[in-house]
């Protein structure tokens, strides 16, 4: 089955290209947060976090560790699928991401936040997917996707085709598995240092609509996820702190941001 806008065969990706630089900014990113540290108690620094920073050298070494062509063949072209919620492509899905982070030596926390939710087209089973990196380290930095496509029309000229939502959000799944991948030696080390701020990777169910986006049609896992992490406590804090809470809101320096 094809994509629904482009039935051609899709190129290999190049060792340099957009994707490849997206993926290694997010290194960077996750690299420098993790490794920030400050005396304040951690939830005061959940509104203003600043990383560390990276030398040109450090930086060079992890974008050298980002590897396009596993990124492609390994992580995405498994994603490249119709997905919609609850169905087998969608499970299939679920499956390619659980067990690629399951392989790694960082050993990652994996919790599958699954629930049902009324939508314009009946009762709908969701799973969102949760991995951390270190369940206990009193913040986390999130980087979240979406791994559902949309419910598009068949075309009545080419009824076979699907829409594969490649972009939107296929390719953003195959980056944070990639960075997963590429940093595990690293994230290893992290996990074993206990540092103040650990690295959680959220893959949301349901964030397309399946008909018009309306504030009910729209985000079903980022928000179920959302009102669990407020209703949840945190294990390493007291009893008035949440999930939620520990969640950095806020990067003190754009610089690292693109």
């Amino acid at each position: 089955r094809t994509n629904h806008w482009d039935s051609r065969p899709q190129p290999r990706l190049r060792r340099r290209g957009p994707t490849r630089d997206c993926a290694t900014v997010w290194v960077h990113i996750v690299f420098s947060c993790c490794s920030s540290s400050s005396p304040l108690p951690c939830f005061l620094l959940q509104l203003s976090h600043k990383p560390s920073k990276c030398s040109p050298a450090q930086i060079r070494r992890l974008a050298s560790q980002v590897d396009g062509t596993r990124l492609w063949e390994t992580h995405l072209r498994p994603i490249l699928i119709e997905r919609l919620p609850g169905t087998q492509g969608s499970l299939a899905v679920q499956q390619h991401i659980t067990s690629t982070l399951s392989s790694l030596s960082a050993d990652w926390s994996i919790d599958l936040d699954s629930f049902q939710s009324p939508t314009p087209r009946g009762q709908v089973t969701f799973t969102n997917i949760v991995a951390t990196l270190d369940p206990m380290a009193p913040r986390r930095l999130l980087l979240a996707c979406h791994y559902d496509s949309k419910v598009l029309p068949a075309d009545p000229r080419a009824p076979e085709k699907v829409f594969l939502g490649a972009s939107d959000s296929a390719v953003p799944c195959a980056m944070i598995l990639e960075l997963a991948t590429s940093l595990d030696a690293q994230l290893r080390t992290f996990k074993q240092q206990r540092l103040p701020v650990s690295l959680q990777l959220v893959f949301f169910d349901g964030e397309e609509s399946f008909e018009e986006w309306t504030a009910t049609d729209s985000l079903y896992g980022s928000r179920h996820l959302a009102e669990r992490m407020a209703n949840t406590p945190h294990p390493a804090a007291s009893s008035h702190a949440t999930m939620l809470h520990a969640v950095v809101r806020k990067l003190q320096t754009q610089s690292h941001v693109l």
